[in-house]
């Protein structure tokens, strides 16, 4: 059984021919607590983890034909509950060249 690539992402899909595999936090508190999320080393480490394991020949859930991912994306999101309105930010992540053709 093929598992959901959001099963590891939580958005994924092609931005000029390449698949990427984004991480997405939202945040609630304030534009400052959504750009420590969007910097924050825990969410990079959390990205990079679902990267390698997709990357991984060996995990269970891969397909032959998938494609590999060479770099993420952290994408931040505010949302201004009163004002209902909201601030996204976004950074790209590059893989490390060890994660980027498997474990």
């Amino acid at each position: 059984m093929r598992a959901d690539p959001h099963d590891k992402f939580d958005g994924c899909g092609y931005y000029n021919g390449e698949f990427i595999g984004c991480e997405v936090k939202l945040s609630t508190v304030s534009e400052g607590d959504m750009t420590y999320k969007l910097n924050a080393q825990e969410t990079e480490k959390q990205l990079l983890d679902h990267i390698s394991n997709w990357n991984d020949p060996n995990w269970e859930c891969r397909v032959e034909g998938d494609p590999i991912v060479k770099r993420g994306l952290i994408i931040s999101i505010y949302v201004d509950k009163d004002a209902g309105q909201f601030v996204l930010v976004s950074r790209w992540i590059n893989v490390p060249q060890q994660q980027a053709g498997g474990k």
